[in-house]
Order: structure tokens, then C-alpha cells, then sequence
């Protein structure tokens, strides 16, 4: 099995399995280890949707892990283009 795949099964298990805090780390390793590792931010997505608390107003900070991770996604693409020892 590919590595993609094996990260995939890992971090969706651990979505389902640990807690919230645990999945957002590995999604952050596992976006520098993976190109272009867009599950990372999906499964941003589906903690937000499972831990979000709804609130009244506008600013209730849904999207703030998404967020974050949709910046590492992009902070970790820019930091491979610059280390040498990952394919381009």
C-alpha cells in the first residue's frame, strides 16, 4: 500500500479514536510528509463539525482549526520547495 494510503487510514482512525488535539498534530506531520495532503484540512473540517459548540452570534470561531491547517498545508509546501531532501 502506498504511503498516502497508510496516512490516510491513520489519520482518519485517530479522528474517530483520540482526541481532537492528537489528529490536528498528526494531520500537521503528516502534511509535511505527503504532498499536497489536503485530508489534513478535511479532517480539520469533520473535528470542527463533531466539537463545535453553536453559538448566537457571527463570531463563534468555527473554521479556526480549518484555518490553521489550510496555513500549515501552505507553510509546508513552501518549507519542502526549500529543503533539499524532498522531491519536487
Amino acid at each position: 500500500m502506498s504511503k498516502r494510503i497508510i496516512s490516510d487510514i491513520v489519520l482518519f482512525s485517530s479522528l474517530m479514536f483520540l482526541p481532537w488535539y492528537f489528529t490536528v498534530t498528526l494531520a500537521v506531520v503528516m502534511m509535511f510528509f505527503n504532498n499536497f495532503f489536503l485530508e489534513g484540512v478535511l479532517a480539520g473540517f469533520v473535528i470542527e463539525s463533531l466539537y463545535s459548540v453553536p453559538a448566537s452570534n457571527f463570531h463563534n470561531n468555527f473554521g479556526v482549526i480549518t484555518v490553521s491547517l489550510i496555513v500549515a498545508l501552505g507553510v509546508s509546501e513552501f518549507a519542502k520547495k526549500k529543503i533539499r531532501f524532498f522531491d519536487k
